[in-house]
């Protein structure tokens, strides 16, 4: 492929992305899931396109589709992101044991730190709430209260993590 031609998918991919993102911002996640999905083979599935569509299919309540995208690529493993994603996905469906699988490492030492680097507080934040509601949800309230704190201590303003807290989640 020339460079005119490069440039010219690349631009085409550029549109898409904008594309999906308005349709996104208007609720129209349907439209989304299609034009993301071709935007995704367009790119040859690269991961940030595959997760412009497994976002659509989150908020478009196709949590069992959206897992799959994320396991079937194994991109969970590829960024953090996706690990969150897939995590509430799980959640959604209510299969707490397999987002505490995905999540959580106890091998690794469990609240002292996440098995694998976030980078941003704000996404550990996040991580630990899910496994604070997880453990939660299995009845196991001495974890869910371990990770509901880890949650505030990572990012204060964390509301639902705070929240359950006071209430002796």
């Amino acid at each position: 492929m020339d460079p005119g031609q490069n440039d010219l998918l690349e631009a085409m991919r550029r549109s898409l992305r904008a594309t999906v993102q308005d349709m996104m911002s208007r609720h129209d996640y349907r439209g989304a899931i299609f034009m993301s999905s071709k935007l995704a083979t367009l790119s040859n599935n690269a991961p940030k396109d595959v997760f412009l569509l497994a976002n659509a299919f989150y908020l478009d309540s196709q949590f069992a589709r959206c897992f799959e995208l994320l396991d079937s690529r194994g991109l969970a493993a590829v960024d953090v992101r996706f690990r969150l994603l897939g995590a509430q996905c799980l959640m959604a469906q209510s299969l707490y044991e397999e987002t505490v699988a995905l999540l959580d490492d106890a091998s690794a030492g469990g609240v002292a730190g996440l098995p694998y680097e976030t980078g941003n507080a704000k996404m550990a934040s996040a991580i630990c709430g899910v496994l604070g509601k997880a453990y939660e949800m299995l009845e196991n309230f001495e974890r869910s209260s371990l990770w509901w704190r880890e949650a505030v201590a990572q990012d204060p303003t964390n509301c639902e993590a705070f929240g359950s807290m006071m209430l002796g989640g």
